[in-house]
């Protein structure tokens, strides 16, 4: 099975907890995702292959943001080739 567990808030003020986005993920080969601000500008994209065996992905790294809501829309490929794609609201505050 395709497994993925993402936080909904961060808190990138330096203190070294929850300063960036992290996910938790199994049985996944590929991951693909878009971070969107509320007003629908894309402010960070990327994508990564080869996953088999990682446990933990980092995200994003936000700097320089203000505090609010962020979309970020993941599509992951399993390594059985399943498909899924989704949409999470992340907070962001200081």
């Amino acid at each position: 099975g395709l497994e993925l567990i993402i936080p909904n808030i961060i808190s990138p003020n330096g203190d070294g907890r929850n300063d960036a986005l992290r996910a938790q993920i199994a049985g996944v080969a590929e991951l693909r995702w878009q971070i969107f601000n509320r007003w629908g500008q894309e402010m960070h994209a990327a994508g990564k292959a080869g996953l088999d065996g990682e446990e933990n992905i980092l995200l994003w790294s936000p700097t320089d943001l203000s505090a609010g809501v962020y979309s970020l829309i993941i599509q992951a490929i399993g390594s059985s080739g399943q498909v899924e794609r989704m949409e999470v609201m992340i907070t962001v505050v200081e």
